[in-house]
């Protein structure tokens, strides 16, 4: 277990931005009510970071660790996460609106009361995620199991590939012409034909 005096604490963007060119492990540091627009987090140690009410517009989180990271009251507006871990993470009050969550751990996460409208979900587990009070319109899924969630959204986000209202009666239609073209060549086989005729 990582003690106090390993604790980070960072006042601006420029000491963060040089923070992640030198690589260091950014595990528990406080980077709280900091404007991080546009900042690209991408296969790096960031466990149990504090971002609250940090803004993170239009970000990027990559191939990163972010398990236990605190991102209460943030605004991630637009932002992408892919391939990372943000198991046990907070997004309380967060606004993710126009996010983007591809193939990540979202298990045990806390959504609650979170802005989640428009969002794009993509492969990632949410077992046990908290969705309590979240909004959610607009939002769409795939590959995502939202019955596993441990307070399941109001609005399950619909399918990436929704199918319109008119398909299924297009699909009836194209089955029963098949249907009456094959009983048409049917009957036209079956005819009687005499035996003179054969002769």
């Amino acid at each position: 277990m990582m003690n106090d005096s390993i604790k980070k604490t960072f006042s601006s963007r420029e000491e963060i931005q040089a923070a992640l060119n030198k690589k260091r492990d950014l595990s528990r540091a406080d980077l709280s009510n900091i404007d991080l627009t546009g900042l690209k987090l991408v296969g790096f140690n960031g466990e149990a970071i504090k971002l609250s009410k940090s803004t993170f517009h239009e970000g990027v989180i990559m191939a990163a660790n972010m398990a236990g990271a605190d991102f209460s009251g943030a605004d991630l507006a637009g932002t992408v996460i892919g391939m990372s871990n943000l198991g046990g993470a907070t997004f309380r009050d967060a606004n993710l609106r126009g996010a983007k969550f591809q193939m990540s751990n979202l298990g045990d996460v806390d959504f609650s009361g979170a802005d989640l409208r428009e969002t794009l979900w993509i492969a990632s587990n949410i077992a046990d995620a908290d969705f309590s009070d979240a909004a959610m319109d607009g939002a769409k899924s795939s590959a995502v199991s939202w019955v596993t969630a441990g307070v399941v959204p109001e609005e399950i986000p619909e399918p990436l590939l929704s199918t319109p209202r008119w398909a299924p009666f297009a699909v009836l239609g194209l089955v029963g012409s098949v249907l009456a073209f094959l009983f048409l060549r049917r009957r036209q086989k079956t005819e009687y034909i005499s035996l003179d005729e054969i002769e």
